[in-house]
Parts: C-alpha cells; structure tokens; sequence
C-alpha cells in the first residue's frame, strides 16, 4: 500500500462511537458517534436536550466504546447500540438520545438555496441571556485554539484568503465623508443599550466610577476623567464638546444649562 492511499485511509477511519455513564448509577445514558473531542465536549446539540442534562448533572464519565472507524460503521454501531439500550422519551429504554442514531452531516455541501433558507430563518434572531452564557463559557481555556497558534502557511493562506474581501470589516470610507460623518456622530442622541444615560458616559467596574469619553483639544475623541457620577461626567461630556464644536453642532446632555450659559 503506497504512502498517500495509508494516509487516506487514515482519514477515512477517523470516527468512534461513544457513551455517557453517569457517575451515580453507572447506567448508560447517552450513545453517540464523533471524532476528534466530540465525545467530551457538552455542545450545542445537548444543551436542548433536557433528558441529557437531567442525567448528566450529578457528573458523568465517557467511555470509547469502538473507535478507528468510518463514517458509515461507526453510524451502523450508534444504530445498533442505541436500539439495544432503548430511548427515554420513547419509553424503551435508559437512553436520552432524541433519535435512533445514524444521522450526520459530515462532508456535507449546502446548495446555495439551502443556504439562502437558513440565511433567511436566523435573520433578526436574539440570543437568550441563557444561551450567550453557555456560549462565553466555551472562551478562553476552555476555547478549542487556546493555547495553540497556527503555522505560517495556515496563516498566508488566511491573508490571501483576504485579498479583494468585500465584507464590511475591510471596507473604509472615503476621506472625502469624513466631515459629513463627524458631524452626524456629533449630533447624534444617545444610543438605546447606554445604562448610563447620558453621551458621552460610560461606567468603568476596576474603580466603580463614571468615565466620560469625548473631544479632546486635539479634535481627538479620548478620556476626559473619571467622576463619583453619571451627572458630573455629563457635563464634563458637554463641556468639552462645547470647547470643540460649538453648542449648536453637537449634542448635549444638558441643553438648557450650556443655553444659559452662553
């Protein structure tokens, strides 16, 4: 057998089929098929999937029950071992898996329209405060890159990857906008998602007090100094946009004050 078929073949036999015991009753409660950490890693599929967490939140341990397999044997033994243990939900069996196994989409491509379809049915959709919890868990240490760096040629194939990218995180305005555009951001009101309530202020945890954020002398938007309140950062805000822009292009969190002032 050559070298390049064993390596294929290799690829090939990558998977293994899996199950869950839990630590309280040593029952078998989950049989499933993967590769690489698929096996450890609680992922979206399970966090639905109240059976799974019912019974694995007193612990539980993996154990391979088969691996060096192809995709179809491996699909063939979850099969296989999912009718023998039986289905919770179905009621013949200790399992908490929802299906009868052999499902995947490994190496799959998606047609353009099927791809137009999911586009279309996530548009608009909110994360619960749930489910971005359990997603932030998954950073750092516990992120699949943590630790690891890829190799030069992974990253000059990312960076020519790049070239001619139309997406927006690589567009830059004309320069010839940039006043046009300044001057909207100078007039805008306050966003919705400020807790602060005020332009211009922001809440800095490390020392528990209010930063204001706006023009320096320089033209440049910077650090204006950190106050016991949102209020005094405010006028701070409004003070120094007053000094750079004037009090009728910009605007303020205390109109009537900076009015009778002037």
């Amino acid at each position: 057998m050559s070298a390049a078929l064993a390596a294929a073949n290799d690829n090939v036999r990558q998977f293994y089929v899996y199950q869950h015991r839990r630590n309280d009753t040593g029952e078998i409660f989950y049989i499933g098929k993967g590769s690489g950490k698929r096996a450890w890693d609680d992922h979206c599929s399970r966090y639905d999937n109240k059976i799974w967490r019912g019974c694995a939140k007193n612990g539980y341990t993996v154990e391979i029950v088969c691996d060096k397999l192809d995709e179809k044997h491996s699909f063939d033994l979850e099969v296989m071992l999912i009718a023998f243990h039986g289905r919770k939900n179905l009621g013949t069996g200790s399992l908490a898996n929802l299906s009868d196994g052999g499902e995947g989409v490994s190496g799959r491509v998606l047609s353009e329209e099927t791809k137009a379809k999911i586009g279309r049915a996530h548009k608009g959709r909110i994360i619960s405060p749930k489910t971005r919890a359990k997603l932030a868990e998954y950073c750092g240490e516990k992120s699949s890159m943590w630790g690891k760096s890829h190799s030069p040629e992974v990253i000059a194939k990312l960076s020519a990857s790049k070239i001619g990218n139309k997406h927006p995180l690589g567009f830059k305005h004309p320069q010839e906008t940039l006043p046009d555009r300044q001057l909207r951001a100078r007039r805008c009101q306050i966003r919705a998602d400020n807790s602060s309530g005020f332009k211009g202020v922001q809440f800095k945890k490390s020392n528990n007090k209010w930063v204001a954020l706006g023009p320096k002398p320089t033209g440049e938007r910077g650090h204006l100094g950190c106050f016991a309140t949102p209020e005094e950062a405010a006028r701070a805000y409004d003070a120094a946009a007053v000094a750079a822009w004037g009090a009728g292009n910009c605007y303020l969190n205390f109109t009537a004050e900076n009015d009778l002032a002037a």
